[in-house]
């Protein structure tokens, strides 16, 4: 399969530096055709932070989790607010109601 250099569109507008490893062609029921480049690019680390420079009482650690959101290495917690438990009754009732609305009726659009 050819493709002229009209016909194809880069969405990185610099182009790439490094080698095409391989390449998926995909053609929808549409007509169109995607392809999936794999590119193999070798990219510059940023320079490394020298810890031993910044002071101890600075540097602190995090531990998220599920019971608390975050703990940090003073002990400080920050609570998980849970938003979800809240919102499951009423999810559940939305359900309910639209379970039985015709798809694309203006009733059905209500309960969006």
């Amino acid at each position: 399969m050819k493709f002229s250099k009209k016909q194809v569109q880069l969405f990185k507008e610099d182009g790439f530096n490094g080698k095409i490893k391989g390449a998926t062609v995909s053609v929808h029921s549409s007509g169109q055709t995607h392809i999936s480049l794999k590119i193999e690019e070798v990219v510059s680390l940023k320079k490394k932070i020298d810890w031993t420079s910044v002071p101890i009482d600075q540097i602190i650690g995090c531990d998220l989790g599920l019971t608390h959101f975050l703990i940090d290495s003073n002990g400080n917690k920050i609570d998980n607010t849970r938003y979800l438990k809240g919102y499951l009754s009423k999810l559940a009732t939305l359900q309910r109601q639209v379970k039985n609305k015709k798809k694309g009726s203006s009733n059905y659009k209500k309960l969006q």
